[in-house]
């Protein structure tokens, strides 16, 4: 009976031992019926999401388990989002939630894409706790470390990148930019924390170019996102004191507008405003350091007067 099996599992959570034994025995229990009816399954995994953060070395080996299934209601999918974000606590188990985040993204629910692009955030940031922590365990340079922290940042970056370009969804682009912006600040910081290697690290191993590609697209994306704000109303005035207009020639034009750039076609024009905050941070910061490598290479010859 899953309620006789909730009832034991929270009586021995706040009243019993917190033995390793106990927490394990409770996990498995967990685990197993939570494979229930939709409603057993929201209830307990309402459990599990507040037990494995103070406990989650109980649900770690079941990591699986908490995979989105493709027959999960949205409410279930939230909800596993969360637990996974919280077993993120090895290097592997890292891996594993990021390789799954890709097929998440993919989905037709909007609202559950935005949360798994959060999610994504969310596990990059964790990385450089874990793997730091990894390090010391197990022994390893700091340097590895670092590139091991930057690999999965930029590898997220192209991710979002190209769903940026391929999604049609203003909300789901929005929430790449805010994420983006997260991703960027990690880099700006692991670059200038570390003492001894900040001069190592402030240049980021990035042979395939990832962050110059970010900056070229956000460019184009913030410049017609911001230039949208006095094309549109031109437009709706042009329209309406011309009376000999033609409909077709001006969805003609709208589309010959929209193809000038692949990257950053019109469906980008109207973004949320926390998404245009985001785009402005990071083409501020990345204009800013004027005497940094990579910002040499996207924008050549601008000293400060230019600037």
């Amino acid at each position: 009976n899953s309620g006789v099996v909730l009832a034991v599992c929270s009586l021995h959570y706040y009243c019993g031992v917190a033995s390793i034994h106990i927490r394990s025995a409770m996990g498995r229990a967990l685990v197993r019926i939570h494979r229930d009816k939709r409603e057993i399954q929201f209830v307990v995994l309402t459990s599990i999401q507040t037990l494995v953060k103070d406990c989650p070395s109980a649900f770690a080996p079941f990591l699986e388990d908490f995979f989105v299934k493709a027959m999960d209601p949205s409410f279930t999918r939230l909800l596993k989002l969360e637990i996974l974000t919280s077993l993120a606590l090895e290097p592997a188990s890292i891996e594993a939630v990021l390789k799954e985040l890709r097929t998440y993204i993919r989905h037709d629910d909007k609202t559950f894409v935005c949360a798994a692009i959060q999610t994504l955030g969310k596990i990059t940031e964790l990385a450089q706790i874990v793997f730091t922590r990894h390090c010391e365990d197990h022994g390893g340079s700091p340097e590895e470390t670092q590139g091991e922290v930057h690999r999965i940042i930029l590898n997220c970056m192209f991710g979002l990148l190209t769903l940026i370009q391929t999604c049609q969804d203003i909300q789901v682009i929005g929430e790449c930019m805010i994420v983006l912006q997260r991703l960027l600040l990690q880099l700006s910081s692991r670059s200038s924390s570390v003492g001894v290697l900040s001069q190592q690290q402030r240049r980021v191993e990035d042979p395939n170019l990832i962050q110059q590609t970010a900056m070229r697209h956000l460019t184009m994306l913030l410049v017609k996102s911001l230039s949208s704000l006095e094309m549109n109303p031109s437009s709706s005035t042009t329209g309406s004191s011309g009376g000999d207009s033609n409909p077709q020639e001006e969805q003609n034009e709208e589309e010959d507008l929209g193809e000038e750039d692949d990257a950053t076609p019109s469906k980008y024009q109207k973004l949320p405003p926390e998404a245009c905050a985001s785009t402005i941070w990071i083409v501020g910061e990345w204009i800013a350091p004027l005497q940094e490598a990579p910002l040499q290479v996207i924008v050549d010859h601008v000293d400060d007067h230019t600037k």
